[in-house]
């Protein structure tokens, strides 16, 4: 994602939490043919999906600025 490509992820996976229309799809665990006909999708909507905001919004997420934050937030929380 942070190279802008959508992807596809089992329902069993913790990052389903933040995949949505925009940026990939949501299969259910261990189901074949949901796979098979999610990648068919992908590949004949490829074009709808902005690789640019798929990449910043990953990044905005999981970035280095992103993990700092998280990280100042644990520590305030713990030194309380």
């Amino acid at each position: 994602m942070a190279c802008g490509l959508p992807v596809i992820v089992s329902d069993k996976v913790g990052s389903n939490f933040f995949i949505n229309f925009s940026n990939g799809l949501i299969i259910e665990h261990r189901n074949t043919n949901q796979l098979i006909e999610s990648m068919k999708s992908m590949i004949m909507s490829y074009n709808n999906y902005d690789r640019k905001k798929i990449s910043e919004e990953s990044k905005n997420r999981f970035g280095k600025k992103a993990f700092m934050e998280n990280l100042l937030k644990l520590y305030k929380l713990n030194g309380k």
